[in-house]
This record gives structure tokens, sequence and C-alpha cells, in this order.
């Protein structure tokens, strides 16, 4: 039957703050991998690209057209509202026919004056005629497609009591009918997380699993696991839903597109940080043959693939190798040139999982010439995949000597030096943190000789003087790490300098920014004053012995002290009396 189909987007759930971790040569691919993890339902929620509902409206062909226009059909609904309150079934089912057929047929079904006409209440008790399997279908079919309307329509159907009896249907004894009953919850799940919660609390899982079996026709079972994918949605992870693994499993085999879409829409849903069914998934008959699947000619079909790999190299090292063992690289170069965003930006994500592992899986992405690529992406791409390729090239650069400086040799650090100016505070950790990487393995490199690779971000136009304005950044993960760079690379050298790290912290008690102000050695007499880190304006006299102090956080935070790179420590200075403290800009 053809079907019409509902489109949403998904609302964007906030991403979890992330951990900064001490580089270590490798990295924790542990935990670089549970970052990706948090960001992954933002991916299948965020802007999905027209992710469908589903919910379909049945139509038929053999479904002859009525007589004359629409007005002359509705003219005639009294009429049949008075058949179907006879007490025969014969009259019921003429009634119910007719109306069924006017929201079959039209492509704009009058459900609201259908609706209006009184004959809900009749169709659901009509789904309780076990005597009159005819009348039962008829009416759940009349159901269906109103439950296909609005959300408020759908609600209507809830609130007449359907759902109990159409759950009840799933096990009758008529083939028909069962079909029409699993439709009808397939379209009442799909309208939302409340209503899908509502159908599950009525034991709908078993008797619908039970429609996957082999020996089921095959229009139950296209119907029965289309409702499965609108089940699935969002589920929470139970043994009853880890049971339906294995039997969708089997179905990714089959040839017939719209169960092999719906068997792999509800598997990405199942694989969506559950280690049970990643587990229960991955493994080489399966995986090699999702991997086949991301070069379907039939984007419904790619599109849930890709998430169940992406889903899959969230697992652990074994998992990932897995996957990677069943040539998954290939493809996925091939999806990154893809013209489809939402295509691109799931193979970006599952390159980032990958690099986030060992460094045999950073070397098996390089050697299949994945690297270039997403430095293409990194530098033209929208930036909902800029993100994706940031965080896999921010994670390569955790691999050895001789991949962070094939990263550098394809000219990974510009585009992550130009990521600096990017308001999105995450992005600008993962940056700042592949910055320190290479410049970390540039020492590495170096071996107590010039760091190769300072001249590399040093040519880079304002990037240096980036890195340094954002030590005044109030995220503390954008400014430790801001400073650790100048400091540790960039700044001047000062061979009599034992200054503590001068970083702000936040007072616990008053929540504002405190810094350290270090305590100056006595002078001798006659000498200069000694250097100050602070830049304020000159006074005739020097500040009093220095001690700790605080002030508020102002509307856009500026938290103070900070090195210039190359720079010398400016003068002394006092604050001007009963002046708020202002930083230089």
């Amino acid at each position: 039957h053809p079907m019409e189909q509902k489109k949403v987007v998904w609302d964007a759930e906030e991403r979890a703050e992330i951990r900064l971790k001490e580089f270590k040569k490798g990295c924790d691919a542990d935990q670089t991998r549970r970052k990706r993890e948090e960001v992954a339902n933002i991916i299948r929620k965020n802007k999905r690209e027209e992710r469908l509902l589903k919910k379909r409206k049945e139509t038929t062909e053999q479904t002859p057209q009525i007589s004359a226009t629409l007005q002359t059909k509705l003219d005639k609904i009294p009429e049949m509202v008075a058949a179907i309150q006879q007490p025969d079934v014969e009259n019921q089912l003429a009634g119910t026919k007719f109306i069924r057929r006017i929201l079959s047929v039209e492509k704009k079904p009058p459900i609201e004056i259908i609706v209006g006409a009184g004959v809900l209440p009749y169709f659901v008790n009509f789904l309780d005629r076990d005597d009159a399997p005819k009348l039962q279908f008829e009416a759940a079919w009349a159901l269906t497609n109103i439950a296909s309307g609005t959300s408020d329509q759908t609600r209507l159907v809830v609130d007449a009591n359907a759902v109990p009896k159409f759950a009840r249907l799933l096990t009758s004894p008529d083939p028909d009918v069962r079909e029409q009953a699993v439709w009808a919850l397939g379209n009442i799940a799909g309208d939302g997380s409340t209503l899908r919660e509502f159908v599950l609390r009525h034991g709908v899982l078993q008797p619908t699993l039970g429609m996957l079996d082999p020996s089921t026709p095959i229009e139950i079972m296209r119907n029965a696991v289309w409702a499965m994918s609108n089940f699935c949605r969002n589920c929470q992870e139970s043994p009853e839903f880890n049971a339906a693994v294995p039997l969708l499993q089997r179905l990714i085999f089959q040839d017939e597109e719209d169960i092999l879409s719906d068997a792999l829409t509800a598997l990405s849903y199942l694989t969506d940080s559950n280690a049970t069914t990643i587990a229960m998934i991955c493994e080489p008959r399966t995986v090699k043959r999702l991997v086949q699947l991301l070069l379907f000619p039939n984007n419904q079909i790619v599109i849930p693939s890709l998430r169940i790999i992406g889903n899959l190299v969230t697992g652990d090292e074994s998992q990932t190798q897995m996957v990677l063992n069943c040539n998954v690289l290939t493809p996925l170069l091939t999806l990154l040139n893809n013209t489809k965003k939402t295509i691109k930006k799931e193979a970006t994500w599952t390159v980032s999982n990958i690099t986030a592992g060992n460094t045999k899986q950073i070397q098996a992405v390089i050697d299949h010439g994945l690297i270039p690529m997403l430095i293409f992406l990194l530098n033209t791409a929208d930036w909902d995949i800029r993100k994706e390729a940031a965080w896999a090239m921010s994670n390569a650069t955790c691999g050895t000597r001789e991949q962070v400086k094939y990263l550098i040799d394809c000219g990974a650090v510009k585009p992550l030096a130009d990521l600096l100016k990017e308001d999105d505070p995450k992005i600008l950790v993962i940056a700042l943190e592949g910055l320190e990487n290479i410049l970390k393995m540039g020492d590495i490199e170096a071996q107590g000789a010039s760091n190769p690779y300072m001249p590399l971000l040093e040519d880079i136009p304002d990037a240096v003087q980036t890195i340094e304005r954002l030590q005044r950044h109030a995220h503390p993960g954008i400014y430790q790490r801001a400073a650790n760079i100048i400091t540790t690379w960039f700044a001047e050298e000062d061979t009599e300098d034992d200054s503590p790290d001068i970083a702000p912290t936040t007072d616990a008690t008053t929540g504002q920014l405190v810094f350290a102000v270090q305590q100056a050695a006595p002078a001798a007499p006659g000498a200069a004053p000694a250097a100050s880190p602070f830049n304020f304006a000159p006074a005739a006299a020097p500040a009093p012995a220095a001690a700790p102090f605080s002030f508020g956080v102002p509307p856009q935070p500026q938290p103070g002290p900070f090195f210039a790179a190359g720079a010398s420590q400016p003068a002394p200075a006092a604050f001007p009396p009963q002046q708020p403290f202002t930083f230089p800009q």
C-alpha cells in the first residue's frame, strides 16, 4: 500500500561537560570514545535529516472510487451513521466500510468531519466483535487512518480506549485483523514518546515480535517490523527489547527493501549507547552485511546501516577492530564524499570514534586515505560536519610520532588553529587539546633541540595571539589549556622565575574568580621594583604588599593575568583608589 509519511525534527540534547585528561602517548581510547558516546544522541536527534515517524495512512488502488464529488459522499454520512447504529452486522459493516473508504481514498481525508459525526465510539466497540472479523477489520482500518492524522486526532483514538483493544487483536486468529491492529499501534506509537510508552505498557512487544517469525505472511511481517521501528525509538535497555535483536538481525539479510529499512532502523535505536546489544550485533556475518549495505542505492537503507556501524565503534577496541576487519573504511571514504549532509555527518562521526582507538586503528584510517578528506571537510564543510571532523582530527593527534607527523604533513595544524576563533566551548577545548598534543609530540621529535612544530603555529596569522586571548576565557578547560600552551611553548623564558601557576580558581563560597598575585622578593636599596604579572596604568608609588584577591565576574568575564607570547613581564603598578578593577583591552 502507498503510505503517508510524517517528518520529525528531534530536540537537541545538551552535551555533557567534557572531561579534560592529561596527555599521554596513545591517549585514553576508552575515555575518548565515551566522550563521543555523549554526543551520539545529539547526532541521532538534533536536526535529524527528516527522520520519519512513519505514521501511515492505508490506501489501496483496489478500493473503487466512490461516485461523484467528495461533497456528495459527505452528504451520505448521516445515512451511514444511522446504519452503523443498527443492531445487525450487515448494516454496521456497510456503514463502516463506506466511511473507511472516504478515509482511505481521498488525499486529504475529512477526518475532522468523520470524527464530528460521532462514529468513533462505534468503531472502537466494533473491535470487540470477534464474531464478525470483517467488521473488526473495517473498524480497525478506519481507526488506523484516523490515528494517522494530527496528534490531536491520534489522541482521540487513544482516549476512546482503542489501545487495549488493538493490543488484544494482535493475537486474533484472523490475519487481516492482526495486520491492521499492529499497523494502528505503530501509528499511535509513532506520535511521540508519551503515546509510545503508553502503547508499550499494554504488552504489545511480545506479540509483535511473534509476527517476525519466518512463517509470517510478508504483508503482516512488513507492518510488524515497521511498528517495531517505532516501538524501539528511544527505548531503555531491557531484556524484552534485547530479545528483539536476533529476530531483527535475521531480517537485515532480507531483500525486501521496506522490511530491510525498518529492521535496520529498529536496530539503530537498539544499539544506541547499549553495550549489551552492541555485543550481540558485533559478530562477523552481521558486520559484513552492514558494511555491504553502506553502498546500497537506497539512502533509507544506507542511513540506518551507517548509524549501526557508528554505534558499534563506540564500543571497546576489540569491537572497533572487528568492524575494521570487515573493511569498513573503504565505504566510509566514499560516504565522506556523499552529497547528502546527514550521511556525510554520520560518516565523519563514525570515523571520529575510530580515531579514538589505538594507534593501530589510527594507522588504518591513515592507510585508507581518510585523513586528507577529513582535513578537507574541516576546512570547507558546514559547521555541523566540521565539528565532527574536528573530533576526528583531535583524536588522531593521540597517535605515534610518525602518525602525528603525517597529520602535520597533510595540513592539520591550520584548520585546528582556525577553530580557535569559534564560539563553541567544546570545540575550543578539543582544538586546543589537538594543538597541545602536536606541540608535545614536537618536544619528543626535538630531543632537546628546538621544537619543530612551534613555527607551524607561529606562522599562522593571529594563532598564538588567539591562544593568548583564550587565557581570559571563562571556561576553565579553555583558559587552563591555553595558559599551559603559552607558558610551555610561547612565553619568554625567565631563568629566575619560579612563580607558581597563576591560572584563576573559583572561590567555593562566593563563586568568584580568584587570582594569586606573586609576593615579590624584597628589593635591594635603590633597585627598581620587581616585575608584576599585571599590566595596570603606571602609578607614582609601588603597590602595597600583594595578597590574593577576588572580584565578581563581569557579564563577559576576562579572568585576569595572562601571559603574552615572547613578552617580558610588565612594570609594577597599583590600583587607583576607589576604582573598579578592569582589564586592559
